[in-house]
């Protein structure tokens, strides 16, 4: 039998003013687009079968450029890969909130992410290697390592991440899960390379 191989990318870099209270946030800026243009030739290499993304815009405008190297292949969109806050895993939220609807909304932010987790990282059962890409948000992608690690989720606060920076997970027909690669940016110029936090020097 196979295995699975789980190709997580984050968006590209976005604008960070425009949409308002637009649900699905901003667009990808032009370096957001050149980031997702140089991750889609970082994959061509894999014989992909599907491309799953969040609708969240900034993640679909970088699944459709990612896209154009993978003619025919199915793309398929989740609001379960939506981005969230992370104060979700700490307890300052509780004390922030107060609110029985906004600690309802905390109740069903975990319970949706965990059902991604389930739904993505699901066993292989073909007989060939099976390849796809699932192109999301860097809160999401760290939780979902976190959960692959079977470490706490809060830990995630020490993991960078770059925008269409590429973490890699295996998965065979028992559900044992490697993580192969993290966050990694080869792919990128170092005056491409943008991150949550962290800015290299002589990015702009």
């Amino acid at each position: 039998m196979g295995q699975k191989i789980i190709h997580l990318v984050r968006h590209g870099h976005f604008q960070s003013s425009g949409t308002g209270s637009d649900p699905l946030g901003n667009s990808l800026s032009d370096l957001g687009r050149e980031q997702a243009y140089l991750v889609a030739q970082r994959l061509r290499q894999f014989p992909i079968d599907c491309i799953h993304y969040s609708s969240m815009r900034r993640a679909a405008e970088t699944a459709s450029v990612i896209a154009t190297e993978f003619p025919g292949v199915p793309l398929q969109a989740s609001e379960l890969l939506w981005e969230f806050s992370w104060k979700v895993f700490t307890d300052a939220v509780y004390a922030l909130t107060g609110r029985g609807e906004a600690l309802e909304q905390v109740e069903q932010t975990k319970q949706r992410i965990a059902i991604a987790f389930e739904q993505y990282f699901s066993p292989c059962f073909t007989e060939a290697n099976q390849h796809e890409i699932v192109v999301c948000h860097g809160n999401i992608i760290r939780y979902f390592v976190c959960r692959a690690l079977q470490i706490s989720p809060e830990t995630s606060s020490s993991m960078e991440s770059a925008n269409c920076g590429i973490s890699t997970f295996s998965i065979d027909t028992s559900g044992r899960l490697m993580l192969i690669t993290y966050n990694d940016i080869g792919h990128l110029p170092l005056a491409k390379q943008t991150y949550i936090r962290y800015v290299p020097v002589g990015y702009l």
